[in-house]
């Protein structure tokens, strides 16, 4: 199942190009994988969003799931991604603001804050990392299906009385869990929190390095020089991909 939440309600030409695709190869004979495709556009955020694409995904009886931003911009050879095997799998993509083709590697899985680390494929340009953002990344059921990766539903509400969250109806899984400090300052995102307690339970994330999807953001032509400036002395520089 492919899953784009759109919280603003459109998604990129190669995304749309991607869904007539899929849905042409589900009528070839001889392309190995099938596809679902759905578009989720609830406003909660994107921990809930991906909560009800995963119960929307274990309702199904497909055996991946395949979450895509929206404004994600996919390289011509996306649909060769499913060939990769690992637990989940995931593409590079830059981040906000940088040219840097970056995935999240964790240099101890206990802190996901160090800095920069080299990320090191093998001859198929296949790599093992400490976690990934959701941008353009496959899942398999089982990890979803793992009792261990569900937060607890049970909560006491504002009358002191303990209520579960999955009484109530078409309530989704609580897979994906966005922290914030007390003081209601960001602390982790639920694509990284994800990662970590998949690692923990010995999942692999695999990333193919020979793929970099696009990140399609709007700026100003004055971030447009600093960018492209950034990137012509970084490829003069070094020519190593570098994740955080």
């Amino acid at each position: 199942m492919v899953l784009v939440p759109t919280l603003n309600r459109w998604v990129t030409d190669s995304i749309a190009e991607f869904f007539a695709k899929a849905v042409h190869k589900n009528y070839d004979e001889n392309h190995k994988f099938k596809y679902t495709v759905s578009t989720i556009s609830e406003v909660d955020g994107y921990a809930h969003v991906r909560n009800i694409g995963a119960g929307r995904f274990l309702d199904s009886p497909c055996d991946r799931l395949w979450f895509m931003d929206n404004d994600t911009i996919l390289p011509d050879d996306i649909f060769s991604l499913p060939e990769v095997d690992g637990d989940i799998v995931t593409l590079p993509y830059p981040f906000v603001g940088t040219m840097t083709p970056a995935i999240v590697n964790y240099r101890d899985v206990d802190d996901f804050s160090q800095g920069l680390v080299d990320v090191e494929p093998g001859p198929d340009g296949i790599a093992d990392v400490n976690g990934t953002g959701m941008g353009c990344t496959l899942i398999r059921r089982y990890v979803l299906e793992d009792p261990a990766m569900h937060y607890s539903s049970v909560y006491t509400n504002y009358e002191s009385r303990v209520r579960d969250e999955r009484d109530e109806e078409n309530a989704p899984p609580a897979i994906f869990k966005f922290h914030r400090k007390p003081s209601g300052r960001w602390e982790m995102g639920e694509d990284y929190d994800f990662c970590i307690r998949a690692k923990r339970l010995g999942y692999s994330i695999k990333i193919r390095m020979k793929s970099i999807c696009g990140h399609l953001k709007t700026i100003d032509l004055n971030d447009a020089r600093r960018l492209s400036l950034q990137t012509e002395n970084s490829e003069r520089e070094d020519t190593r991909v570098y994740a955080l």
